[in-house]
């Protein structure tokens, strides 16, 4: 039986994989891949691995691997086992910039949006989950540019399987636009994603609705604002007011710094890539359900969307 490890240390010293590629164990199997950008201009990529695979146990049938989108310059990491309905995970901050090339990198308890927990729970079939605070966490740690790290997460009690995360720090690249406007966005937290308002929630799932005929233009509803249609590419009469970046849309409108968390590229899912966002701004946009007091979105087509066409977005699915 897997159980967490003492999350005393990290598994490899960071000067053995320093400026390596990251690579796991030859027999492994990847539970997590993801790329999370940090504001100081640090992406991390990260992948936890189950070594070697396949296991002997069936331990993890109902484990859930994730985590929170980036927040400032903390990373959020979890591991659940569904089954048992108990999860236990970790924050690491990072402090530092890519000129500096050297970086502090701290661990601490996890702190979860209730938004997340709320979908875990949800993973659960609606029962509580548990989070358990880890008696110890690895003391601060010094990396560079280009380092890797190893952590052992689970370890099984003869010590020959394991759950590892491996995290490489590298300079974030800069945004580009997309070369067509086919990128495709998915939300993800239940019915719709987080809006966060100068870096405050406004809503937890603004209700979005989604075009039968896909599309890859993002629009947001603000009571008083009107309405914004955002796109990775550009276009006549949109200015470039933000980036969309891992699973996160930020943007600046009418002077409000805007945040659409829990969104799912699938183009940007692999590569550590970031679109531009291009934004126009329709003040005189109304919902057709003459509800004005509360933030809806969707996505569409950017030809469904320009104002000069007349047309609304489609019912909220």
């Amino acid at each position: 039986m897997i159980k967490p490890s003492s999350f005393l240390s990290f598994a490899i010293a960071v000067a053995a994989l320093a400026q390596s590629s990251m690579k796991p164990a030859e027999k492994s199997a990847d539970l997590l891949t993801a790329f999370q950008v940090l504001d100081s201009g640090v992406t991390i990529r990260s992948r936890i691995n189950y070594e070697p695979w396949p296991p002997t146990s069936q331990a993890f049938d109902s484990a859930l691997v994730g985590g929170d989108p980036a927040d400032g310059n903390t990373l959020r990491q979890f591991i659940c086992d569904l089954g048992a309905r108990s999860c236990f995970g970790f924050d690491m901050t990072v402090s530092g910039t890519p000129a500096d090339q050297s970086l502090q990198v701290s661990f601490g308890p996890l702190t979860i949006s209730e938004t997340l927990r709320e979908s875990l729970d949800a993973s659960a079939n609606g029962g509580r989950l548990s989070f358990a605070k880890l008696p110890k966490y690895p003391t601060p740690q010094t990396v560079h540019i280009g380092d890797t790290i190893a952590l052992d997460l689970m370890v099984s009690a003869d010590g020959r399987e394991r759950i590892v995360a491996y995290f490489k720090f590298s300079p974030t690249p800069q945004a580009h636009d997309a070369s067509i406007d086919d990128t495709s966005f998915i939300s993800v937290f239940g019915s719709g994603p987080e809006i966060r308002v100068n870096g405050r929630t406004a809503i937890k799932q603004a209700p979005f609705s989604h075009s039968p005929t896909g599309g890859s233009t993002l629009w947001l509803h603000v009571p008083g604002e009107g309405r914004y249609i955002l796109s990775p590419a550009p276009h006549d009469g949109f200015e470039k007011a933000g980036m969309v970046r891992a699973g996160t849309a930020t943007f600046r409108g009418n002077g409000q710094d805007y945040e659409i968390r829990g969104l799912v590229v699938p183009s940007l899912l692999f590569r550590d890539e970031i679109f531009n966002l291009y934004v126009l701004r329709d003040a005189a946009w109304l919902p057709s359900s003459g509800a004005t007091d509360s933030m809806i979105g969707g996505i569409d087509r950017i030809e469904n969307l320009l104002p000069h066409q007349g047309l609304e977005h489609p019912p909220l699915l």
